[in-house]
C-alpha cells in the first residue's frame, strides 16, 4: 500500500489539536493517520516553529545593536566637528588630543547606550561623567573605517590634520624667534618664553592672524614684570613675521569646511555607509 502523503493542512491541525491536548492516537484517529505519523509532523513543525522564533528575536536584538552602534557613530561624527570648528589658534594641542577629547564630550549624550554595553564610565570634576579614551578612539576609528570621504578629508593629505599640526608648527617657530629676540634684548629664558608666547597669542587671538597695534594691550602678568616698551616691540616683530602662520591658518580653515562637509552629508543622510570592525553581526547592513 503506497504511503499516504501528509500535507502542510493536515499537519497544521495535527499540531493544533496537540496543543488543545489530544493524544496522538487521537489525533491519529481524527485526522485518518498514523498516530506515528502524526507525532513526527507534530514535532518537525514545532521545531520550525521554534527556529523560526528565535530567529526573529535574533534580528530584533541585532536591528537594536545597529541603531546603537550608529547612534554612537554620529555622535562621534559631532565631536570631530565640534573638534574642527573650535580652531583656538593659541591651542598647543595635538590633533589627537582635540579630535579625542571632543569626540569624548559628544559621547556622552549616549552614556546610556555605552552602560548598557557593560562599558564603565569615570566621573571627572565636579561629577560630569568622562568617557574612557580608548572608547572615544574606537568609535573615531570606526566612524573612519564606515566613511572613507571622511577620513580623507580628516586624515588624508591635505586634510585637517596634516593642516593643523602645520600651523601648531609655525606657531611654534614664531614663538621662538620672539624668544630669541628678546633673549638678544636681555630677557632672561623663562621671562622671555613667557613674553613670547603672550606676543604670540595676542597676534593670533582673532578671526584672522593680522596685526593689532591699534588696539589696547590689556594688563597681564608679564607686562607686570618687563616693559610695556618692549612688549609692543616684539608684537611689532611678530607682525613682520606673520605670514607663514597666516598661510598655515588658512590651509587649517579650508580643510576644516571640507571636513565639515562630509560630516554634515552624514549627519543628513542619518547613517554611516558601509561597514567597521566595530559592527554588530549584521555588519551594518
Amino acid at each position: 500500500m503506497p504511503r499516504r502523503i501528509i500535507g502542510e493542512e493536515v499537519a497544521a491541525k495535527a499540531l493544533r489539536l496537540h496543543r488543545q491536548g489530544l493524544s496522538y492516537r487521537t489525533i491519529g484517529t481524527a485526522l485518518d493517520i498514523d498516530p506515528r505519523t502524526a507525532k513526527k509532523r507534530v514535532q518537525r513543525l514545532t521545531a520550525e516553529e521554534q527556529a523560526d522564533h528565535w530567529k526573529g528575536v535574533e534580528q530584533m536584538v541585532d536591528a537594536k545593536y545597529v541603531d546603537e552602534h550608529y547612534q554612537l557613530l554620529l555622535c562621534a561624527s559631532s565631536g570631530v566637528l565640534r573638534a574642527v570648528e573650535t580652531h583656538s589658534r593659541n591651542s598647543a594641542a595635538s590633533a589627537e588630543v582635540l579630535l579625542t577629547y571632543h569626540v569624548s564630550v559628544a559621547l556622552i549624550q549616549s552614556k546610556e547606550v555605552l552602560l548598557g554595553r557593560g562599558i564603565a564610565l569615570t566621573s571627572g570634576p565636579e561629577e560630569e561623567v568622562e568617557i574612557p579614551e580608548k572608547v572615544s578612539q574606537s568609535l573615531l576609528d570606526g566612524l573612519k573605517e564606515h566613511e572613507p570621504p571622511l577620513a580623507s578629508a580628516l586624515d588624508g593629505p591635505g586634510g585637517w590634520v596634516e593642516q593643523w599640526q602645520d600651523f601648531q608648527t609655525a606657531r611654534r617657530k614664531l614663538i621662538e624667534e620672539a624668544q630669541r629676540l628678546l633673549s638678544q634684548r636681555g630677557y632672561p629664558p623663562d621671562a622671555a618664553a613667557r613674553m613670547a608666547e603672550a606676543a604670540v597669542a595676542e597676534m593670533t587671538q582673532s578671526s584672522k592672524t593680522e596685526m593689532v597695534s591699534t588696539r589696547v594691550v590689556h594688563p597681564s602678568p608679564l607686562t607686570d614684570e618687563l616693559m610695556r616698551s618692549d612688549y609692543r616691540w616684539i608684537l611689532e616683530q611678530i607682525n613682520l613675521r606673520l605670514e607663514d602662520l597666516s598661510q598655515a591658518d588658512t590651509k587649517v580653515v579650508q580643510a576644516a569646511s571640507l571636513l565639515e562637509k562630509e560630516i554634515l552629508r552624514l549627519q543628513l543622510r542619518g547613517r554611516p555607509r558601509g561597514e567597521c570592525s566595530l559592527c554588530p553581526s549584521r555588519g551594518g547592513a
